[in-house]
């Protein structure tokens, strides 16, 4: 019997020492850059049932140590929402504050960081114009019962494209435009497709052309100097004949 009740206990003690820190917003901005990469800033904040949460939370941010992995005990939305492995280890940057603006109870964490450029899939369709198409299975959202991508309710996403790029196709549907700069607010559902174009400039097109010819008649210096040997050689012996 007392082994019952210890049995018992066990769980209730777990239950107890149990942490549950409740998510207040959550927010994503994403630059791209010209070649596709992305500048990518994610700020999560949430909100401490105890003062032994609180406590613990200040314990982390002094410490200044801890990695993306170690601070989602606080928040399942703490992850790279964009990039995965394509995520450059050396970029990332965790910041942590409490948030007194919001409440006494509140604190947040920012993760900042930069992708390669390998999510942008890039086609060219004409000489000049290359395609950039979202690779979305380098995307970390929640999914739905159907497997779409999901912006929980109040949370807010930005994407800006690069200035000179025309848009060929952004879904789903954003909420909101500003010049080339799209925003979403949860809860979105469904599958997440960008696709624009850039155009490359006529001077840049030049420019490649000589420095491609320029490499190419560097290439060709070997070739040159042996027709120039065997020109030489033509010549004196048609000297000799004489």
């Amino acid at each position: 019997m007392k082994n019952f009740f210890a049995a018992l206990a066990v769980p209730v003690v777990l239950a107890c020492s149990a942490r549950a820190y409740s998510d207040y917003s959550f927010s994503v901005t994403a630059e791209v850059n010209q070649d596709g990469g992305m500048h990518v800033v994610e700020k999560t904040v949430f909100l401490f049932d105890t003062d032994a949460e609180r406590t613990e939370f200040d314990s982390f941010m002094n410490s200044g140590e801890n990695s993306v992995l170690e601070w989602r005990k606080f928040s399942k939305n703490i992850r790279y929402h964009f990039g995965g492995s394509l995520v450059e280890s050396a970029s990332v940057k965790i910041s942590a504050r409490r948030e007194y603006a919001i409440s006494f109870s509140a604190g947040s964490v920012t993760l900042e960081y930069e992708v390669a450029p390998d999510i942008f899939v890039k086609e060219k369709t004409s000489s000049r114009v290359t395609q950039y198409s979202l690779d979305s299975s380098y995307l970390s959202f929640d999914l739905a019962r159907n497997r779409e991508p999901v912006l929980g309710s109040g949370m807010r996403l930005e994407m800006t494209l690069p200035a000179d790029a025309t848009v060929v196709e952004i879904a789903p549907i954003p909420d909101a435009r500003d010049g080339n700069t799209f925003s979403w607010t949860g809860p979105v559902i469904g599958a997440w497709r960008v696709v624009f174009e850039r155009e490359q400039p006529l001077s840049e097109e030049v420019n490649d052309f000589f420095a491609s010819l320029s490499q190419n008649a560097f290439a060709f210096i070997p070739f040159i100097l042996v027709l120039g040997l065997i020109a030489f050689v033509a010549v004196k012996l048609m000297k000799v004949k004489s």
